[in-house]
């Protein structure tokens, strides 16, 4: 299943601005005293995401691992009433995976991600996003899944 750490240690993800920082402070912090993960964890369905939190502990040795695949998404947590994400049909599970074509995995941090929107809702104040909800493959092993994709426009209010 898809399960996201938003943060360890009472810090959250956003504070260390790239992935490649945050993965460097949880292992350090996970070697020497060890990381209380925040995670968003998928209901069996895939359709819904609770927070729960998980202490991890690698050994102190060079080249140690985690243990988990890690790539940089971004998951919708919630959508304000009427707002441009509502009105759109985006709904709370669902997580970013394309804005206008470019994937949300290949950008460098979530203040990147946000100029990508911003630069496309100056241009013609409308961002396409493809959302994405992983479903676990039934029958198959616990950690099998795929995903399923969807587009939606958003029309922005761009400030004049």
């Amino acid at each position: 299943m898809c399960d996201l750490i938003a943060g360890f240690n009472d810090q959250e993800f956003r504070s260390y601005g790239d992935p490649t920082s945050f993965l460097a402070a949880l292992r350090e912090a996970a070697m020497f005293s060890g990381a209380d993960l925040d995670v968003w964890t998928s209901s069996d369905s895939g359709e819904t995401y609770h927070q729960s939190r998980l202490r991890v502990r690698i050994p102190s040795q060079p080249g140690a691992k985690i243990g988990a695949d890690v790539t940089f998404q971004v998951l919708v947590a919630a959508v304000t009433k009427g707002g441009s994400a509502d009105v759109a049909g985006v709904r709370p599970g669902e997580f970013i995976d394309q804005v206008n074509g470019q994937q949300v995995s290949e950008v460098r941090s979530i203040i990147d991600l946000d100029r990508l929107i911003s630069a496309s809702a100056t241009k013609d104040g409308q961002v396409l996003l493809t959302l994405a909800q992983w479903k676990p493959v039934r029958g198959s092993p616990v950690y099998k899944t795929r995903h399923t994709t969807r587009d939606v426009t958003l029309k922005l209010r761009t400030q004049g």
